[in-house]
């Protein structure tokens, strides 16, 4: 019988940290994709906000309690970060476990933002994205999903098979600022 290992999709290739600037891989707990069916958003937000502390958020914003994360995904669709979603939006609203399907980092410290400029098209100062906020976005060319958590702290989201691309790709981007200084 075959046995399936659980391995690290950053390989153990995080770079070092470096003034302002920790790149970290992230534990989001189990990731649980929500689409109500028409009609629905209103029951599935008012049993999210039931059972989890959290309903469901409004296009590019990140809701969050002590127990749940719900972030905005797509157009009609939400990513909930934590616990199991539980078994009563049975009936209004197609749920994927993507647990095992997508991972996260953050990326930390007061040069973050100088960091991501180098990856991202898209304004992530604090004035344009404050805490809170969600972007889907390319990182370089890797499709992801942007969370603004804190003042200094950007996690972002990709696809598991994008996981050591990412990390290249910020290695890289680290090394042209340390350079620049």
């Amino acid at each position: 019988m075959v046995r399936l290992v659980m391995s690290d999709p950053f390989r153990g290739a995080l770079p070092d940290a470096q003034p302002g600037l920790r790149i970290e891989a992230g534990d989001p707990g189990m990731l649980t994709w929500i689409a109500p069916f028409a009609g629905r958003e209103e029951a599935v937000s008012a049993a999210l906000e039931a059972a989890h502390g959290v309903g469901l958020p409004g296009p590019g914003r990140m809701v969050a309690s002590d127990q749940a994360r719900c972030l905005w995904f797509a157009r009609g669709q939400a990513l909930l970060c934590g616990p199991d979603p539980g078994a009563d939006l049975g009936g209004m609203a197609a749920v994927v476990d993507q647990s095992d399907g997508w991972v996260s980092l953050r990326v930390c410290g007061g040069r973050h933002v100088d960091l991501l400029a180098r990856l991202v098209p898209v304004d992530l100062r604090d004035a344009a994205f404050p805490a809170g906020r969600v972007v889907r976005s390319l990182v370089k060319h890797t499709s992801a999903l942007l969370a603004r958590t804190s003042e200094e702290t950007v996690e972002i989201f990709v696809m598991r098979s994008f996981a050591e691309t990412l990390v290249r790709d910020l290695c890289e981007a680290a090394e042209g600022l340390a350079l620049r200084g």
